[in-house]
């Protein structure tokens, strides 16, 4: 043993890990692996460890290979060993808890985290991940000493300060439910993720955050984080809506109703469509011009295996003009208008939705049936049915259509094309003539 540039020698019996040695954590696997190293150099030293004197008599501390010390107490129960410690080939990492005491005890003296970072040879990234585990509770900290549990659960508790939360979650977890992602969806079951629909239907984090809201972000994962103040969100949502509904009553509208969700009723409802209007000119002019352009790009989408992402945007703006005066071929008339109202409301995928046209006939008004039957002959024609079936031919141009526009989406998304062919594969073989049966049916 080398102390102060002394060799002594010491007995095994006699050494005890320096409590001033960062290092506090070794994986039984490496101790095992270094226990094997000494066994096959002949239980030879291959280098001093340093020791300094501890504060017993006759008891040293090793300042410099804690883990070397484990491997010869290890070969030592198992009686292979009785000499003092060997020295091992290679380096293992440190423990990331022993890690994170480290960097906090300089975190503590002022010393900046890139200072840290330099001095332990590891990124500034890795300084914050770890200075992150100070909002484990020490339990978790211990478990993970112990190897109860892996780093990536350790770190999934991060995202909640609440000791006794983690605690509870992790005394409730099963083997088939303790991964990383369950642990983070359990702890942040009052919050809302940022890939959540709501969050982009207002505009992502960066809108939100803007509003003052207040969020959590996982330094263990590359998501945008948690939104917390869900009541925000339910207000910039309605802000929203109440903006977007203010536009449509400005259209001339007798009212415009906002509604959370889809209205029960709304399938029942009488309502008014869109009357057939002649395209000027230059606007019909314009639709021939972008149709045989976005046949041009289609015949070029066949030669290609697979259109570059100009191709796909430059399809896409092509599509966007199309749509734009297609609809200008259809509008309500201003009578329809003065008799009906439009709903503004969201789906199940948060998606705005505008439906327009519908009469609102109140059932407990004594004036809903003189009102109905004040509808006249001509004013009924317009009027139909949610749930009445239009034209054959109008089912014909609208399925073409929705054909040709399901072969662009799926000729510029090939690994959705896939996906599609493979579903109607496995169902054929997995449910044969039964779903065969059921799918002409619906």
């Amino acid at each position: 043993m080398t102390m102060q540039n002394e060799k002594i020698t010491i007995a095994l019996n006699k050494l005890d890990r320096d409590p001033l040695n960062v290092r506090k954590t070794y994986t039984k696997e490496g101790i095992e692996e270094l226990a094997a190293n000494i066994r096959e150099d002949g239980y030879r030293l291959l280098q001093d460890p340093v020791v300094r004197k501890g504060d017993k008599k006759g008891r040293y501390y090793l300042t410099a290979g804690a883990r070397r010390l484990a491997a010869p107490q290890y070969l030592a129960e198992q009686g292979e060993f009785s000499i003092s410690l060997a020295e091992n080939l290679f380096r293992q990492e440190m423990n990331p808890v022993d890690q994170y005491e480290a960097f906090s005890a300089m975190a503590e003296k002022g010393l900046p985290v890139a200072d840290i970072a330099a001095r332990f040879s590891v990124t500034v990234a890795v300084v914050r991940q770890r200075m992150a585990l100070a909002k484990a509770s020490p339990v978790l900290l211990e478990h993970y000493r112990n190897e109860d549990m892996t780093y990536e659960q350790l770190s999934a508790f991060t995202i909640c300060a609440d000791h006794q939360r983690q605690e509870e979650i992790w005394n409730s977890l099963f083997y088939w439910n303790n991964n990383a992602h369950s642990i983070r969806r359990m702890l942040t079951e009052d919050m809302i993720d940022s890939s959540d629909d709501r969050i982009k239907f207002i505009g992502g984090m960066a809108a939100y955050e803007a509003e003052g809201g207040a969020a959590k972000r996982d330094l263990f994962s590359d998501d945008g984080g948690y939104v917390t103040d869900t009541a925000l969100v339910e207000l910039m949502i309605a802000t929203k809506m109440d903006a977007i509904a203010e536009s449509v009553r400005a259209e001339g509208w007798q009212w415009v109703e906002c509604c959370r969700e889809m209205p029960d009723n709304l399938r029942r409802m009488h309502r008014y469509y869109p009357e057939a209007v002649e395209l000027s000119a230059e606007d019909q002019g314009r639709l021939d011009a972008l149709k045989a352009e976005h046949d041009e790009l289609l015949e070029q989408f066949d030669d290609n295996e697979q259109p570059d992402a100009a191709e796909r945007q430059q399809s896409a703006e092509v599509e966007r003009q199309i749509y734009e005066l297609i609809e200008k071929k259809e509008a309500y008339s201003d009578e329809a208008k003065q008799k009906a109202g439009a709903f503004i409301y969201l789906d199940r995928w948060y998606s705005l939705r505008i439906e327009h046209g519908f009469v609102k006939l109140e059932p407990n008004n004594d004036d809903s049936d003189a009102a109905e039957d004040a509808l006249t002959v001509e004013e009924t024609k317009k009027v139909e049915k949610r749930n009445d079936e239009p034209p054959a031919t109008v089912i014909e141009d609208l399925t073409a259509q929705k054909t040709a526009a399901l072969r662009c989406e799926l000729e510029g998304n090939l690994h959705i094309a896939l996906v599609a062919v493979v579903h109607s594969l496995l169902l054929q073989t997995a449910y044969g003539d039964w779903w065969t049966v059921v799918a002409a049916h619906l």
